[in-house]
């Protein structure tokens, strides 16, 4: 089960809450603390927020436990993510990745099976939402596709009211399944089209300056193993996004943006749209 396994360890340490204290020590009826146990000893406990009473409590285990019990019914089997399956920051943010490799397929000229993909964030503070984001991942160069495609790929849900944890996680793997044929469908397509040269350079200057560089070599790599395509211009931009910027500890959001944009370029460009009418 996901929820045994040792690649998810990071995400799953214990989470709990305590009501918070005065100052003369007694306990507060309104706020409470979130706490995360980093460590064997007292010392390593973090509080990561100061919540109210209307939080709604959800914790890693919980949402893996979870998706365990019910992937069955939408006929999907998960493993834990490669090469870094879950992530928690001493804020109390975390990113978990799970794969499904007997749902992998292959994009017409691309050597690489590309597996969907769930990534799941969570945030203990109060205000961080727990979301569910499907995608892709192509295995030989390791690059995420978070960000690829035209259906709404992400759900999410914020820390208060009263909401269910297993139709949260039933709409997530629901959209997963969906997402799963449409950016077949898609991808299929931008092996077709040779992006006009002018996209190429607006892509280069959307790109952040300091990655400029990096992004044109990516392109030039994934041209001479894919082809001449605007699938090739999307891994280059995949590329930065998980081993350039991630690496460099950039903000995930900010990373997520990027990449969105990038491929939105592509797939509302004039030579995409017309391939696929």
């Amino acid at each position: 089960m996901l929820s045994n396994h040792e690649a998810l360890a990071p995400a799953m340490l214990p989470v709990w809450i305590e009501p918070a204290r005065h100052e003369n020590g007694t306990p507060s009826d309104k706020f409470h603390l979130v706490r995360v146990r980093f460590g064997a000893d007292d010392a390593s406990i973090v509080d990561v927020g100061a919540v109210s009473g209307k939080y709604h409590f959800v914790s890693n285990s919980d949402i893996i436990n979870c998706v365990d019990a019910v992937a069955d019914r939408f006929r999907l089997d998960f493993e834990p993510g490669k090469p870094r399956a879950a992530r928690l920051t001493k804020n109390g943010h975390s990113r978990m990745l799970l794969h499904a490799p007997a749902y992998s397929y292959r994009v017409p000229g691309d050597p690489s099976d590309i597996i969907p993909m769930l990534a799941i964030d969570n945030g203990y503070d109060g205000g961080t939402p727990v979301r569910f984001t499907s995608g892709g991942w192509r295995y030989s160069c390791q690059n995420l596709l978070l960000w690829f495609g035209e259906i709404a790929s992400s759900e999410k849900r914020i820390h208060k009211g009263n909401w269910s944890l297993e139709q949260f996680v039933c709409d997530g793997l629901e959209a997963l399944r969906e997402k799963i044929d449409a950016d077949r469908q898609i991808a299929e397509v931008l092996t077709r089209v040779d992006p006009d040269p002018a996209l190429v350079v607006a892509l280069y200057e959307a790109t952040p300056e300091r990655y400029r560089l990096k992004f044109t070599a990516a392109v030039e790599r994934y041209r001479a193993e894919i082809g001449r395509n605007a699938w090739s211009i999307v891994q280059a931009a995949s590329e930065i996004v998980s081993h350039t910027m991630l690496r460099k500890g950039q903000d995930t959001w900010s990373s997520d943006v990027w990449m969105r944009n990038m491929v939105n370029s592509v797939l509302e460009s004039d030579a995409v749209v017309a391939a696929r009418k």
